[in-house]
């Protein structure tokens, strides 16, 4: 294991515990040395040669400041945290294959950087507001409220575009639905796009991109709400018949509340990954009575283009 220096040298951890050690056995012979001066110069100087103890002194001395300052230095390289190096040599000490040249590098760490951001968590509310009878359908109002999180701290999640997509299957009223409310929040630059009037959808859908930043271990507020028509009767087993949502990125934690504000009782079948993470899906089925709430799946996660499918029925 090896950490890099400022000036690009790779110290082995072996090393630098080997020059340590052999620092603190000088450390260890000098003060004996200290100690024992006057007894060596006198045996030493008499048996060998004059002068021999002072040169002995001398160059022990010498070693010791050589060895103390590398020995010191190389511990100290070696036992950095790889958190505290810069963050591209962090990257590039993982992807540290022989044919790995400067452009698999830096589209390495472009990668990697694009990956920084996740969902700490998401809040869909969903609540049943009225039935339409001609074209059969339900109003749909949907609360898609997430916390963005980077996960590092020493760098700024590249700037991005977050992607509000709504799309209506039903008309009704010459209305496909509406944005009440898309806002992002909490970096360096709050953007209040839809905050007031809402905007109308019509049939090619609302969409619109929002640029922000993440700062440094930080996060932002991420809120679109919206109205939707829902088309009732359609075909179950076609998925474009159901009313979906579904994240851009890993979103760690996800809470689904389903309200229903109709006089009378709505059948909901819903459709997520299945969780441990897997191919198959897992389907939920329950009934949820007039002017009632129900969190009806356990917090999932998501994985990016993952979908949480909804399929409504009313009786006749």
């Amino acid at each position: 294991m090896s950490r890099k220096d400022v000036l690009g040298f790779r110290v082995p951890r072996a090393l630098s515990i080997m020059l340590f050690a052999y620092l603190v056995f000088l450390l260890v012979f000098g003060l004996m040395v200290a100690l024992f001066l006057p007894q060596m110069t006198a045996t030493f100087d008499r048996s060998l040669l004059p002068g021999f103890t002072a040169s002995f002194v001398a160059s022990f001395f010498e070693d010791f400041l050589f060895f103390g300052v590398l020995g010191v230095l190389s511990l100290y390289l070696a036992m950095r945290n790889p958190e505290d190096e810069e963050f591209t040599v962090r990257l590039k000490s993982v992807a540290n294959g022989k044919a790995v040249n400067d452009r698999v590098g830096e589209y390495f760490v472009g990668a990697c950087r694009e990956l920084l951001a996740y969902n700490s968590d998401l809040k869909l509310v969903v609540t049943v507001k009225r039935m339409s009878e001609s074209p059969r359908a339900l109003e749909l109002h949907v609360r898609f409220e997430t916390t963005i999180r980077n996960m590092c701290k020493d760098v700024r999640y590249q700037p991005i575009k977050a992607q509000a997509l709504v799309e209506s299957d039903a008309c009704v009223g010459d209305t496909w639905g509406s944005v009440s409310y898309l806002t992002v929040s909490g970096g360096e630059e709050d953007h209040e796009v839809v905050l007031g009037d809402p905007i109308s959808i019509d049939k090619a859908g609302f969409r619109r991109e929002i640029p922000y930043e993440v700062p440094e271990d930080g996060e932002v507020k991420y809120r679109l709400h919206y109205s939707i028509w829902s088309k009732l009767d359609e075909d179950i087993e076609n998925l474009s018949n159901w009313f979906f949502t579904c994240v851009s990125r890993y979103t760690d934690r996800v809470s689904l509340e389903v309200s229903n504000e109709l006089d009378q009782d709505v059948a909901v079948e819903i459709r997520y990954p299945k969780q441990p993470r897997g191919s198959d899906e897992t389907d939920t089925k329950l009934v949820i009575k007039s002017e009632s709430t129900k969190r009806p799946i356990p917090e999932i996660q998501l994985n990016p283009t993952d979908r949480v499918y909804m399929f409504f029925r009313v009786s006749d």
